[in-house]
């Protein structure tokens, strides 16, 4: 077994695709495949079942994920205690993190990190939902991840709560309000949101308490379109530093982090705090093992350890 046939395991499993995963890893899509076909060989069963939409993981595929990550996270531990034991400086720490919590607060920490290990190489891996951001952790395909949700007690992960994140109203410039504003409010205006994550975040804190339950991401959107009579969201992009370039253009009106809001002012923009103020908190996860030096410096740096 290979740890390169791992590396093609585990981005199979996350992806589903095998086309899809050979442009991430930069390889063809035949040497995955027989990457793949090789560890199958090599333990004797099957690890996906190919269907027309990609590839779906077998029950021995299921049990294999998180061990392989375990394996692949451990290669690179022991890789990086050699290199600090010979004096390399030239490390790397890859962090697995959610867009919106890149400005802030990761760039102050990685400026921070890079002021005392200018020779290390942060490797930052953006994702669209905390559920991708833990899982990439716990398969081993990054040693730290930034998330605002704390991951399912089953998941052998250690977490800390690090900041808290407010979130505000950024209007058009020259959008007349008073000096906080609701989210009907800003519903009025048809919202511009930066993906599925945001949408939740903001309707959940309304709609879900309103109906006795978690909601789908969906069914929050129909929910509050029936409450108000009128269509939310006017467009949905997939990066929220899109919707901000919306919202300074004049489409519609957005909820965004406060660091976002303070650029968008800086260009013109109407930004107000919320009512009710939505802040969520923030949290670090990494996996309940040896982590590199790397990893433990950028730890003590934000003053974690």
């Amino acid at each position: 077994m290979e740890r390169r046939q791992l590396e093609y395991f585990v981005a199979v499993a996350r992806l589903g695709s095998l086309a899809v995963a050979a442009r991430e890893l930069r390889v063809t899509q035949p040497a995955l495949s027989q990457g793949i076909r090789q560890l199958e060989s090599h333990l004797g069963c099957e690890l996906f079942h190919r269907v027309p939409r990609g590839m779906q993981l077998t029950a021995a595929g299921r049990a294999l994920v998180e061990p392989a990550g375990h394996v692949l996270a451990n290669l690179a531990v022991a890789r990086a205690v050699i290199a600090d034991v010979v004096g390399l400086k030239n490390g790397t720490i890859d962090v697995a993190t959610l867009p919106g919590l890149v400005m802030e607060p990761l760039a102050d920490w990685i400026r921070v990190f890079r002021a005392t290990a200018p020779g290390v190489r942060v490797n930052l891996r953006q994702f669209d939902t905390s559920d991708e951001v833990i899982a990439a952790v716990r398969l081993g395909e990054a040693e730290l991840g930034l998330t605002i949700s704390v991951p399912p007690p089953s998941v052998s992960l250690v977490c800390r709560r690090v900041a808290a994140q407010e979130l505000v109203a950024v209007l058009p410039a020259g959008t007349s309000v008073g000096e906080d504003v609701s989210v009907e409010e800003i519903v009025g205006f048809g919202m511009v949101v930066g993906g599925e994550q945001l949408v939740a975040e903001i309707l959940g804190f309304g709609a879900a308490a309103a109906s006795g339950g978690q909601l789908a991401v969906s069914d929050l959107v129909a929910h509050t379109e029936e409450a108000t009579g009128r269509r939310i969201v006017a467009v949905d992009v997939e990066r929220r530093e899109s919707a901000l370039a919306l919202i300074l253009a004049g489409v519609g009106a957005g909820i965004l982090p406060r660091a976002f809001g303070e650029v968008a002012a800086a260009r013109g923009a109407a930004v107000r705090p919320l009512r009710p103020p939505i802040v969520r908190d923030v949290h670090l996860v990494w996996r309940d093992a040896p982590l590199t030096p790397t990893c433990r410096a950028f730890l003590k740096v934000i003053d974690v350890l």
